[in-house]
């Protein structure tokens, strides 16, 4: 009888694992905060499998605010930039002894955190640059789910799958607001005069040029939506301050927002609105209602992971997407809001 295609398989060259033996595990995710967030169905997977295992993740320190107060993560590591913050690490990650390690993003110095690790278990995909310093090869994200192309959060997946964890469904992206920006997200609402109110959050921030839906149509969208719907628009990240000097009046800008306090303010809104990066993969970890502004990224590798309603609308360049396009994608997304 032919297996589901959504059921993966596992598919691996070296040593075979050895499971029963797992205890503490390291999953290693260095880069961004959409990343990070992508990658938390993994920590999910492995407490489904085994809720008695611990799960540490080695993270950039920008990024550790994103995990270290998620319920199934132990403890975050963080790794600096510098070598001699990666030298720091290195005694720090071998003092705990792990049986497993796996290296979720490729690159050296994740490669070299495996191996310093002294896992008597480490994971990497077989097309690694460095791959020999795993033991346990993954052939490649495409053979375990034995499709022709997945999702990041599949192919990060297909590490734990590729070597026999069970990984039936990939679930959810996941997260908790730490708890000590709480107070602050509630300060600044109230001093905004939107406390106890709804509104949306737009991000208007990306990585490249061309993954920039512009700050006027952001402004655009403001005031449309206060008009017709009574939704204030809070702008985050630093260039938040264009949104308003564009409109002249609506949006209100918080650039200053640490990034546990953006991840409070992102739970609370009734409605997420960005470009293509990490906040737009905290709001879908959070299942608000969401549309995402693509440019020339790739939609089947990096589009909304979420159980919650959500849209993406795209064009070659994001400066190029049309503003009735963003508009039907809210009007949808919010049709599928329980009332």
């Amino acid at each position: 009888m032919a297996t589901r295609p959504d059921i993966p398989v596992a598919s691996f060259v070296g040593r075979p694992p050895v499971l029963d033996r797992i205890e503490r595990v390291l999953l290693v995710r260095l880069r961004s905060i959409g990343d990070t967030v992508l990658m938390t169905p993994c920590i999910s997977a492995l407490k489904r499998w085994r809720p008695d295992v611990d799960v540490d993740v080695a993270l950039e320190p920008f990024c550790a605010p994103v995990l270290e107060s998620h319920p199934d993560v132990r403890r975050v590591v963080t790794v600096g930039r510098s070598t001699t913050a990666r030298l720091r690490a290195v005694p720090e990650i071998r003092r705990e002894r792990y049986d497993l390690a796996v290296n979720l993003n490729g690159g050296s110095t994740a490669s070299l955190l495996g191996l310093a690790s002294g896992a008597p278990i480490r994971v990497g995909f077989a097309g690694y640059q460095f791959a020999g310093l795993s033991n346990c090869r993954v052939t490649s994200s495409l053979d375990v789910w034995r499709r022709s192309h997945v999702h990041t959060v599949e192919h990060q997946l297909a590490l734990l799958a590729g070597i026999g964890i069970p990984v039936e469904s990939g679930g959810p992206t996941s997260l908790r607001t730490p708890a000590a920006a709480v107070p602050e997200i509630e300060r600044r609402l109230d001093e905004a005069g939107l406390s106890g109110r709804t509104f949306a959050v737009f991000h208007v921030e990306a990585s490249l040029e061309s993954k920039r839906w512009p700050a006027a149509q952001f402004a655009s969208l403001a005031t449309r939506l206060l008009e017709n719907r009574g939704m204030h628009a809070i702008v985050v990240g630093r260039d938040a301050e264009l949104v308003r000097e564009a409109s002249g009046r609506d949006g209100v800008p918080m650039p200053d927002l640490s990034l546990a306090e953006t991840m409070g303010l992102i739970e609370r809104a009734a409605l997420f609105v960005g470009n293509d990066s990490g906040p737009a993969h905290i709001a879908a970890a959070f299942a608000r209602p969401l549309v995402v502004i693509f440019g020339p990224s790739n939609i089947d590798l990096w589009r909304p992971w979420s159980s919650g309603p959500w849209r993406t609308v795209r064009a070659r360049s994001a400066g190029q997407v049309q503003a009735a396009s963003v508009d039907e994608a809210i009007e949808s997304v919010l049709l599928e809001v329980p009332a």
